[in-house]
């Protein structure tokens, strides 16, 4: 697809297809109870332990398991119908979070309960992934996935602001059971609403593989090359990204806030990238994008660098809400994974990475925690901000030298495109 093509596509084209529509109207419902579930979750563990450790482990837990998730149930959307993966995934967690909800549930079956709701987060997202990149090529997908990205951080801005609020009006129990009906909810409108995207999905032939020149794709080529490592590696900076979030219990009430602030705070970060994504999706053409990207990644990580004085919350959330505008970055990174994956094996490699990515965010969380412990929230946030800038250098420059070397054999995704 030529560039003057890739003008014309609005967010608003790709809601015309019934089979995205499906997905996104129930991944957003979602999104918003999960966001109301993570701020309970850290209200909840903080005020039975004063542990910053602890909190950012619970934190974690809305994360990590799903690195276990990708390695053992990355496949099952390319063996099993995936309209049917996905309803059976969501049925099984909102039973697990209406379990969660009970009064009085000892902290630790808690967590059990919510490690399995995680655990199988990653068959449900390759799924999804797998189906809208059937029904949906070139900037067709990547206004797709602009489009996710900004509704599901406005989702989740919104869940965090709200979750403070309802946490502090009616108590964590209740914001744990609206999760659980919006995974009942998410399974009613895959099952109901998405009923073309298993015949879609089969009618649609395997995406060309662009490593292989003609043998058979296999996931290990792919991750052996350069520049999808690349790819993947800048991805999994959210590791060192999301730490603000998983400390911003302890962070305000180190600097005198209370449990409002805590979901300001959350929003933050998820409103800055929807303005970032907004301007990459309007602004960016296929000629600028690899330095867009090269640029915004590094500096994702570098107003958290202010944190380490403690500047109050108004003046945090304005240094988070920078470093969700240059996180956007993703939306092109993403697209070119994914676009890169061959059609047969898409759903396990989008499971592997997405439970990499969701591992990484929570390892970094449990890290940076501990280390939160013995220097000070603050300092922790704006080690991991710098820790996610330089990593991030290095990887960009990684990308740029494999386009390079792979130009004349690899067809480098139009998302990344340099000339």
């Amino acid at each position: 697809m030529n560039s003057s093509a890739a003008r014309t596509v609005r967010l608003t084209d790709v809601l015309r297809s019934r089979v995205f529509l499906a997905l996104y109207v129930a991944e957003t419902q979602s999104i918003l109870g999960d966001q109301l579930a993570r701020v309970a979750l850290s209200v909840i563990v903080f005020e039975r332990t004063g542990s910053t450790a602890e909190t950012a482990l619970a934190y974690a837990l809305t994360f990590l398991p799903a690195i276990a998730g990708g390695a053992l149930l990355s496949g099952v959307s390319d063996r099993f119908p995936r309209r049917a993966v996905m309803v059976v995934c969501d049925l099984v967690r909102g039973g697990l979070l209406a379990g969660m909800s009970v009064a009085g549930l000892p902290t630790p079956l808690l967590l059990a309960l919510l490690t399995v709701v995680v655990f199988l987060g990653p068959a449900f997202t390759s799924a999804e992934v797998s189906m809208i990149a059937s029904v949906l090529h070139g900037e067709r997908y990547r206004a797709a996935t602009g489009l996710r990205m900004i509704t599901n951080q406005l989702a989740q801005a919104a869940g965090f602001a709200l979750g403070g609020v309802a946490i502090a009006l009616v108590g964590p129990r209740w914001a744990l059971l609206v999760d659980a009906f919006s995974f009942l909810a998410s399974a009613a409108v895959v099952a109901v609403g998405a009923t073309g995207v298993v015949r879609t999905a089969r009618r649609s032939r395997p995406a060309p593989d662009p490593l292989a020149a003609g043998s058979p794709p296999r996931l290990r080529a792919i991750f052996k090359d350069q520049q999808m490592r690349a790819l993947i590696g800048l991805t999994w900076l959210a590791g060192f990204f999301v730490v603000p979030e998983g400390l911003a219990a302890p962070y305000a009430a180190a600097v005198g806030g209370g449990p409002g602030s805590v979901g300001l705070l959350m929003t933050a970060i998820p409103l800055g990238s929807v303005i970032g994504a907004g301007a990459v999706l309007r602004l960016l053409r296929p000629r600028g994008r690899l330095r867009a990207v090269r640029i915004m990644a590094v500096a994702t990580g570098l107003p958290l660098l202010g944190c380490a004085a403690e500047p109050g919350i108004g003046p945090t959330a304005l240094l988070w809400l920078v470093s969700g505008v240059f996180a956007a970055y993703m939306i092109d990174v993403m697209t070119s994974v994914v676009q890169i994956a061959p059609e047969h094996s898409r759903g396990r490699l989008i499971g592997l990475v997405g439970a990499g990515l969701t591992g990484v965010q929570g390892i970094g969380t449990v890290v940076f925690g501990v280390i939160a412990e013995h220097v000070g929230t603050g300092r922790a946030i704006a080690a991991a901000g710098g820790a996610g800038a330089l990593i991030a250098a290095y990887l960009t420059q990684s990308l740029r030298r494999s386009l390079g070397r792979h130009v004349a054999t690899i067809s480098v995704p139009e998302v990344l495109s340099t000339s």
